[in-house]
């Protein structure tokens, strides 16, 4: 038994509304930039590693971990049953493929007792407000990962030009509206992975460092 909950759909599932459109639009706003920040920590992934991938939406993600990584299993978290439906598409037609069990949820659905080697976070944890993150996402997703284990963070950072912090905030107020987000403004990252006994140990800036892509191994 993996006392993992079964998960009845939204708040979390909002971008359901936008998951046609929702990488195009990324696309159209920074380019490649995002993809290069969630990819950059991919090699330091162990081999055989069991991964979780948490927030991955329409899979780009998932298909280079299959097609670059030899990994020995992969549990895909993903609210949105819309971009479920688009990753599981995406990656079917895989050599790796039969490794990746898809799940619809959020943290809710991670098993007490499941440990992976590496955790996930593609441009996630923004989407919550301090106080879900510090009362029921982080330390789910801190348990769950395996002393000596990668946490690959990916994420928009507090950005420090001014033309950076009108365009988040115009973000947030866009996905607030479209996609019921629940948080209105990014927390500060660090101090929160560090309550719950991680420690940077790699870290790259992106996009004018309005994004940052990390490595933090709990210890």
């Amino acid at each position: 038994m993996t006392n993992r909950k079964k998960f009845s759909g939204p708040p979390d599932g909002g971008f359901d509304r936008l998951a046609w459109a929702y990488d195009f639009l990324a696309a159209l706003v920074f380019g490649h930039s995002l993809k290069t920040a969630q990819a950059h920590f991919l090699a330091t992934i162990p081999a055989h590693s069991r991964v979780l991938l948490i927030g991955g939406g329409a899979g780009w993600l998932l298909n280079q971990m299959l097609v670059h990584r030899p990994l020995s299993r992969v549990v895909y978290v993903e609210a949105s049953s819309r971009m479920l439906s688009l990753a599981k598409r995406k990656v079917q037609d895989l050599k790796h493929a039969p490794l990746v069990e898809f799940r619809w949820g959020n943290e809710t659905v991670i098993g007490a007792a499941e440990r992976f080697d590496v955790v996930i976070t593609p441009f996630f944890l923004d989407l919550f407000t301090r106080q879900r993150l510090q009362a029921s996402v982080m330390p789910r997703l801190a348990a769950c990962l395996l002393p000596g284990g990668s946490w690959l963070f990916t994420d928009f950072v507090h950005p420090p030009y001014p033309f950076q912090k009108y365009l988040l905030w115009t973000m947030y107020r866009f996905f607030r509206l479209v996609c019921k987000i629940e948080a209105q403004s990014l927390p500060d990252y660090p101090p929160l992975f560090t309550a719950f006994g991680l420690q940077r140990t790699a870290s790259r800036d992106f996009v004018g460092r309005m994004v940052v892509a990390s490595v933090w191994r709990k210890e």
